[in-house]
């Protein structure tokens, strides 16, 4: 039972009255000795939320499972990959482009290519205009011709549209005594808000909207073949679905149509529908990064969470909710030549992987949740806009949103944490 008195302590986990739970002091005892010992040991302890497995039952509710990482030390997964932990060698390393590069994937697709006989060319295209994947002067093109039209200057243009996608979704809910935040609200403002502004155009969208989200899986860095050839199959769909829009004075100005009208050399219509795509593909994190927030706020009591209702307040804390809640679980990096880490030597070809739970655990500003640098998310201002307008729209249109306690699920990725499933209730 949530207090909307004001009054923390007026909640009834106990009961309440003649038969309220007679081990309360014993209980309350309990948790103030264990709690803060458990902070003082572990300082850097940061929680695996998406592995938690609840138990269910008519009359209890509770956690079977609470993953999580003790420390922010180093550690090495295997000969050719290193997790790092550590914030100060996390920055060092997106900061050191000389010695530090992304996944080399499209060497990786050729290779394996001509050592299976498989023909990979649609998986090499795709990654041949993937920014992630990228460095030197293929990614020194892509960048700045995106950010033209996805940078904070210019995304600004889209705030209107993104207003109408939250008021939208907001009101879809009412008269609703149970919902799912993610089909319910997240998912049609993600399409809404990010279609529009990438200018995604499809001839048959319903298709389209069931293939896209496993464009996801091609920020994996490297997968088996089985799954390569699959998601293959499913990328070849999509670019075939996507039509090129009419060149002309869109306002404002779409992404597919603004770079075909300035289409630089090397880049064909497929270069130009593959770079939209997996903009697309990277741009579900702020679908997944916008749930999570809104749980972590739900989480709170409800006099907790007024704080969204003032704009200058929430301002203050968007940096640390995307912090915490960032959907994304690591960033990876590739040494370019033998270098020290912390206490381990790395050989050329050795991946590091920045795990951002432990390294954003305590970045409530200058997080890693959208990259660094080169290689920073090119979808950081729209992500952070959207985000920006939609947590504030749910709350102030429905301040008594509240949780249906354990009933979340979360989608079962390697590389993200997002809910499938986050039911609540409405008054």
């Amino acid at each position: 039972m949530r207090a909307r008195t004001g009054d923390q302590s007026a909640h009834m986990s106990f009961g309440a009255g003649v038969h309220k739970c007679v081990g309360e002091p014993l209980g309350r005892a309990f948790l103030d000795e264990v709690l803060p010992r458990l902070a003082d040991a572990f300082p850097d302890l940061a929680f695996l939320k998406d592995g938690v497995e609840p138990h269910l039952t008519s009359i209890l509710q509770c956690p079977t499972t609470l993953p999580c990482v003790l420390d922010a030390t180093n550690r090495r997964l295997n000969a050719r990959m290193v997790e790092i932990r550590s914030k100060a060698d996390a920055r060092a390393i997106v900061n050191d482009d000389e010695t530090w590069m992304p996944p080399t994937m499209v060497e990786h697709l050729e290779a394996l290519q001509e050592k299976s006989g498989h023909d990979l060319s649609t998986a090499i295209a795709v990654a041949r205009n993937a920014p992630f994947f990228l460095s030197g002067p293929r990614h020194e093109t892509i960048r700045p011709m995106v950010m033209e039209h996805l940078g904070g200057n210019r995304i600004s243009a889209w705030h209107a549209h993104w207003e109408d996608a939250a008021s939208a979704a907001s009101r879809r809910l009412e008269g609703r005594a149970k919902l799912d935040l993610v089909a319910d609200f997240t998912d049609p403002l993600f399409k809404a808000a990010v279609k529009s502004v990438l200018g995604i155009a499809a001839r048959d969208h319903e298709r389209f909207d069931a293939l896209a989200p496993k464009i996801q899986e091609v920020l994996h860095p490297w997968l088996p073949m089985r799954d390569l050839l699959r998601i293959q199959d499913v990328m070849a769909d999509l670019l075939g679905l996507m039509d090129l829009p009419e060149l002309g004075a869109d306002t404002p100005l779409r992404l597919l149509n603004a770079i075909r009208s300035e289409t630089p050399e090397g880049f064909d219509e497929r270069a130009l529908k593959s770079l939209v795509l997996v903009l697309y593909g990277a741009s579900f994190n702020v679908r997944h990064t916008l749930a999570n927030v809104l749980y972590h706020i739900l989480l709170l009591l409800p006099e907790e969470w007024r704080f969204v209702r003032t704009r200058a307040e929430f301002e203050k804390r968007l940096d640390g909710l995307i912090a915490q809640c960032a959907a994304t679980k690591y960033i990876y990096h590739i040494a370019r030549t033998p270098v020290q880490v912390g206490n381990e030597t790395l050989e050329a070809g050795t991946t590091a992987r920045l795990q951002l739970l432990s390294i954003n655990r305590h970045e409530p500003v200058g997080h890693l949740a959208f990259g660094h640098g080169l290689h920073r998310c090119l979808g950081a201002a729209m992500s952070r806009q959207i985000l920006r307008t939609a947590i504030p729209a749910l709350f102030s249109r429905h301040p008594d949103i509240a949780l249906d306690p354990h009933r979340h699920h979360y989608l079962k990725m390697s590389q993200t944490i997002a809910f499938d499933l986050l039911p609540c209730l409405l008054p």
